[in-house]
């Protein structure tokens, strides 16, 4: 049992010679990691990469172990491999979510995106332009990862129900803007999002806002015209507002005077 390793235990009842992959690498290849690259080992061994997410992950010491494929203690319980296998889960996904802000971890990411792994925007005028994964909030066990288009500049659900249980915080709300800001032509993105934006028409002619154009007929639609803004709520002989009738007579008491 000494020489044992994490990624031993986690392979029993596999097929021969599953042990002797990395536990990373089988923590990868499930289908909900496929949005996770591989961080590399040196980053994980340098501890200093590691500030304070001793604070964030239980038994923070046997979940690095696991990571580093060290040999088990003989002194857990086999419920305790199966817990800190899911702690070695997410203290992998924090330590990700600081990798993929390094130029190294940029590569990696920029590589599966120009791969497709992270999937198209399913918005109809992107025409099927290449995602980044996202985090909405950098707050572990917040929010379940998004993916961000840099053409439309918005935000969506993952097209596969895989990545329901994936945590944002793996990938932070920073890393496509940064990627974006260091990296732009590196980006497919095929027009600037001003040349996305949908514009209603009516027998082609483009529709305007009615608080803008027809302040008259908004006072007459609206339930409360005393929630109106003051220049709308009183308004004159021939659909004028109070405001622009006292414009109106200011001016020619200005003409009589001349």
């Amino acid at each position: 049992m000494n020489n044992t390793t994490w990624a031993d235990c986690d392979s029993e009842g596999d097929s021969e010679g599953a042990s002797n992959v990395r536990w990373i690498s089988r923590f990868l290849n499930k289908p909900e990691n496929e949005f996770l690259c591989e961080v590399d080992f040196d980053f994980i061994n340098d501890r200093f990469n590691l500030t304070g997410l001793h604070h964030e992950v239980q038994n923070y010491r046997q979940a690095y172990e696991v990571l580093l494929d060290s040999p088990l203690s003989t002194n857990l319980s086999h419920d305790l491999y199966q817990s800190i296998d899911i702690f070695a889960a997410h203290l992998y996904g924090l330590i990700h979510a600081r990798f993929i802000l390094t130029y190294r971890g940029m590569q990696k990411m920029l590589q599966m995106y120009q791969e497709g792994r992270f999937g198209t925007c399913p918005r109809i005028l992107c025409e099927k332009e290449r995602v980044l994964p996202i985090g909405i909030s950098d707050l572990p066990n917040a929010y379940p990862v998004r993916v961000f288009c840099p053409r439309c500049v918005d935000i969506y659900q993952p097209s596969h129900e895989n990545f329901s249980s994936l945590d944002g915080a793996y990938f932070g709300s920073t890393f496509p803007h940064l990627l974006n800001q260091l990296m732009p032509t590196l980006l497919s993105r095929s027009s600037a999002p001003s040349d996305t934006i949908y514009l209603p028409r009516i027998f082609g002619f483009r529709l305007y806002k009615p608080e803008r154009t027809y302040p008259s007929l908004r006072r007459l639609m609206s339930p409360n015209p005393h929630l109106l803004p003051p220049n709308e709520q009183a308004l004159g002989a021939g659909g004028q507002t109070a405001d622009s009738t006292a414009t109106g007579s200011q001016q020619q008491a200005g003409e009589a005077k001349q």
